[in-house]
């Protein structure tokens, strides 16, 4: 009796352990990263285009000179990063593919395949994404591509040119940290396209309770040197601090002001 029951022991021992060597050689699909938000591809300089819609007469000579320089950067920038935006939001709220060893997909434009969104674990634990374009123009073109860490708190992204024709296509490139909890990202942008008069010239962007923070630094430009700029993103009082050192500062009316009177970190 004692020898049948260690018998089947032995067998059911066997059996168990051909289930787990049989499941162990089938990938597992592991937890998918975290997908960056739009905020990671956005910055709000909308408010300089509103405000001077309001009073498009009689507005302070420093809050011009603020807009033409936020708004020179929010042409550029819109133009890069419009698409990029798009693809992340439709990410957020659809499904992605698992297509083994650690990669995800989201295909956009089933009907022309013309976006295609990939992230890639690596074995550091951060993620690795591409994103590729296809229509009459473009064949599986990388639009841009990045890496960040698993929970899409922190990253970077560098954008490329479809229609450049130096040989080196990067446009540019984009630092970024974002809280889970809160909407606004904190970016740190880069003019990295060769040929462009624009070359070399960076924007560090910051929002903190409503009030919004612009570093500009223009390498070549007509007034070169270190730009500060600072506004309230509703009320759209600000200031702005010129390469020179001296600063001036406008009201909610756009009327110039004692940079004393107001309330600006």
């Amino acid at each position: 009796m004692k020898k049948a029951f260690l018998l089947m022991s032995l067998i059911l021992i066997g059996v168990l352990l051909a289930i787990v060597v049989g499941c162990s050689g089938e990938e597992q699909e592991p937890d998918r990263p975290g997908v960056p938000g739009q905020a990671t591809v956005t910055i709000d300089l909308s408010t300089f285009q509103t405000a001077s819609l309001a009073r498009p007469n009689e507005t302070c000579a420093h809050f011009d000179t603020a807009a033409v320089l936020v708004t020179v950067w929010s042409f550029f920038s819109q133009s890069v990063l419009a698409i990029p935006r798009l693809a992340f939001g439709l990410a957020l709220i659809q499904p992605a593919e698992y297509e083994g060893e650690g990669i995800w997909s989201w295909t956009f434009g089933a009907d022309t395949n013309n976006i295609e969104l990939t992230a890639e674990l690596l074995a550091s634990d951060s993620v690795e994404w591409q994103m590729r374009i296809t229509n009459s123009e473009l064949d599986h073109f990388l639009w841009y591509g990045g890496r960040c860490d698993f929970d899409a708190s922190g990253g970077w992204w560098e954008f490329y040119a479809p229609d450049d024709t130096v040989g080196t296509n990067e446009v540019l490139w984009v630092g970024w940290q974002q809280n889970e909890a809160d909407t606004t990202a904190h970016l740190t942008m880069a003019n990295i396209q060769s040929e462009n008069p624009d070359y070399g010239d960076t924007l560090d962007y910051d929002v903190d309770d409503g009030i919004a923070t612009v570093w500009l630094n223009d390498v070549d430009g007509g007034r070169p040197g270190k730009w500060y700029i600072t506004w309230h993103l509703n009320d759209h009082y600000g200031r702005v601090e010129y390469p020179e050192g001296n600063t001036g500062c406008w009201d909610s009316e756009l009327n110039c002001i004692p940079c004393d009177s107001l309330d600006l970190p």
